[in-house]
């Protein structure tokens, strides 16, 4: 959705692809040529079942454009929960996560290899959420918590014993641990790795450097958390 500029209505971009509804949108951004890029984590599940998307663990998301002329593109699909996305410096590419298989993509924008996409970091060692650009082509993961092992294994086991697996896991909000954001270059190595040990915020779903200071927000938080960068 978008909100008109003097008049603030709200005007519908996209609501369903083709005939079918879009089910669960999560992250979108704006390019300079007056497209929307956004990522559907599944097309399988409502935001209120989303647990249910992470246990089936199927690539059923998908990343999308919408061009100027309101024309609706699936620019990748079989995606595991694509989630957060943020353009490098230039806009010349993008890079998104899939939160569920534990990557991030860069994906050109511009030049000769418009349109090619790229895993610049795999098997990360948690679950990632939101990104944010801040500097020289570097970017911020917000981390929501480290991988789970009973969910890992059981993606490997047969289909008809999946469900049972299911009912072995614990996927429940944690109550205490640790907020955790972790930095990259344009190239996906790591360049910080910033953990805080508290029992009053984690779960970290987004992050954002401004000047000297990392901002972190948390859906079952309310506020935000300040971190002074060294």
């Amino acid at each position: 959705m978008r909100r008109g500029g003097s008049t603030g209505e709200i005007e519908t971009l996209v609501s369903a692809f083709g005939d079918i509804p879009l089910r669960f949108c999560s992250n979108v951004i704006a390019t300079q040529d007056g497209s929307y890029w956004f990522t559907e984590s599944t097309s399988r599940f409502d935001l209120e079942h989303y647990l249910g998307a992470m246990m089936e663990h199927r690539p059923s998301g998908r990343l999308f454009r919408r061009t100027a002329d309101g024309k609706v593109d699936v620019i990748s699909d079989n995606l595991y929960f694509p989630n957060g996305l943020t353009l490098v410096d230039d806009g010349s590419a993008l890079v998104f996560v899939e939160t569920d298989g534990y990557r991030l993509t860069r994906l050109e924008l511009t030049g000769p290899q418009a349109g090619q996409s790229t895993v610049i970091v795999d098997n990360l060692p948690g679950f990632a959420d939101n990104l944010s650009s801040f500097k020289d082509g570097q970017f911020w993961v917000a981390m929501v918590s480290p991988r789970n092992a009973s969910l890992d294994r059981a993606g490997t086991i047969p289909k008809a014993l999946r469900r049972l697996a299911w009912s072995k896991i614990d996927l429940s909000a944690p109550t205490e641990g640790t907020t955790w954001a972790m930095a990259f270059d344009a190239a996906g190595t790591v360049v910080a790795d910033i953990q805080v040990q508290r029992n009053d915020f984690f779960g970290a779903t987004g992050v954002a450097e401004i000047e000297d200071r990392l901002y972190l927000s948390a859906v079952d938080g309310d506020g935000l958390l300040e971190v002074t960068l060294s």
